[in-house]
């Protein structure tokens, strides 16, 4: 806790075996790369949760592993912070192998290249967001406000938005709920949703 973020770097760095003068350099980038770069000096007791967030991703990301494993990296920081995280794993990701483990699905929306979902410790399917979404129907529509207790009992609802006069609600269904339903292309939280919830019997 009283070492300043630099510091802890440095130890870091030491612990992974990097020379002098590759830790120096490194440890300017990895700051920077991680927007703490100005908060070097500051002691570690004195970091925010999100603060100590990047400082992990730093020290991960010091000696260039060929293999990056990151547990919910996300957590803790602001959605600022988040889109520059996921900037950084794009950008890393290109030439490096990043495993991310995570249930906060739109962390890897838009950057993961292939997806494991896990239930109860087993693989229930793996492939591309294309791949896993294949089966699984989306479906877009418009309801009056007197009709959302029902919808969401005879459906799989996995977003709702309050439109003022009326609901856009967005559902799993094999078949179209409605003639005021479009089908959408499934996101990741769709197909998350599609192996973690009992799909109800009217589906």
């Amino acid at each position: 806790p009283d070492f300043t973020g630099e510091k802890f770097l440095s130890y870091i760095a030491a612990l992974k075996d990097l020379s002098p003068i590759i830790t120096k350099k490194r440890i300017k980038e990895v700051l920077q790369l991680v927007n703490l770069y100005e908060e070097r000096n500051k002691k570690l007791k004195n970091y925010s949760g999100g603060m100590l967030r990047r400082i992990g991703i730093a020290q991960a990301l010091l000696n260039e592993p060929d293999l990056l494993i990151l547990d919910e990296p996300s957590a803790g920081l602001d959605p600022k912070e988040r889109i520059k995280l996921k900037k950084i794993l794009t950008s890393y990701g290109e030439n490096h192998t990043v495993l991310i483990s995570t249930h906060i699905v739109s962390d890897i929306e838009d950057i993961a290249k292939s997806v494991i979902i896990l239930k109860d410790g087993q693989i229930v399917d793996c492939g591309s967001k294309q791949e896993l979404g294949k089966n699984i129907h989306v479906w877009e529509g418009y309801i009056t406000k007197d009709k959302k207790d029902i919808i969401a009992e005879n459906f799989l609802v996995s977003n709702i938005f309050d439109m003022g006069d009326c609901f856009k609600v967005r559902m799993l269904s094999q078949k179209k709920p409605g003639n005021s339903f479009e089908e959408s292309p499934p996101n990741l939280e769709d197909i998350y949703l599609y192996h973690f919830k009992e799909i109800s019997h009217h589906d």
